[in-house]
């Protein structure tokens, strides 16, 4: 094997004489970029037609069918995921999927058309739900209870 010579060579300078030396050099050779280049590469705004997205057609609390007409809840939408609840079980069971995903889950499993509600009529606004009344009243003195 040989010996291997190695020579240091210290050398000393201010961070003044980098800085003096630096600001000397001519870059201009060395790095050309054209007007047409950098505006390759700057941030551009979305033309309106791709900004205009379709707005999802679901929210959250909605009820969607899926395998074997099984019900789901719709518990959150988020930028790029949905999460489903089954409300048959005891316990919350949560189920996610990408918005892509469950866009072919509704192709492929579509939903029942919703109901739209009827026109309320003046008989069922006339008739409330719910009533009280008092049916019997029971002395406490007849009863021996303590309530006076």
């Amino acid at each position: 094997m040989k010996p291997v010579n190695r020579i240091l060579i210290h050398v000393t300078c201010s961070a003044y004489d980098i800085a003096n030396e630096l600001e000397s050099l001519d870059f201009s050779d060395l790095v050309y970029v054209s007007d047409e280049e950098v505006e390759q590469y700057r941030f551009h705004e979305p033309a309106a037609e791709e900004a205009a997205e379709t707005p999802f057609p679901y929210a959250v609390g909605d009820t969607v069918y899926l395998e074997d007409g099984k019900p789901f809840i719709i518990e959150s939408i988020g930028t790029f995921d949905i999460s489903l609840r089954d409300p048959t079980l005891f316990y919350p069971i949560f189920r996610a999927e990408s918005k892509e995903s469950f866009e072919r889950l509704m192709e492929r499993f579509p939903q029942p058309e919703k109901a739209e509600p009827e026109p309320a009529t003046e008989e069922a606004e006339a008739v409330p739900g719910y009533h009280t009344e008092t049916e019997a009243v029971y002395p406490a003195e007849e009863t021996r209870l303590p309530y006076r």
